[in-house]
């Protein structure tokens, strides 16, 4: 499913919640990893930012147009993993 578009060129903020699949409650798993597939095939791998428990965020841009596939990945203690699409659409001519 794809969650949102965006324009080459545009700073994205990604971001990601860890829960516990017992309570639902925000959990923060013991190291926390995100890898961005480009439409080319390369992997990127943003730096991931703490924002409060549970919850991480990462700023990545997008180069060429085409669809993003990114990989949440949650180790260790609170282990899950999270993936979505988003599209970064061709600029037009003006």
């Amino acid at each position: 499913m794809i969650t949102s578009q965006y324009y080459p060129g545009s700073s994205i903020t990604l971001s990601a919640a860890f829960t516990s699949p017992t309570s639902g409650a925000l959990v923060d798993p013991t190291m926390v990893s995100l890898e961005v597939q480009v439409p080319d095939g390369t992997i990127a791998h943003p730096t991931v930012i703490p924002v409060t428990v549970g919850q991480y965020s990462a700023s990545f841009t997008a180069t060429v147009s085409g669809t993003y596939t990114q990989r949440w990945v949650g180790a260790g203690a609170n282990a899950q993993v999270a993936e979505s699409v988003f599209l970064v659409l061709p600029t037009g001519i003006l």
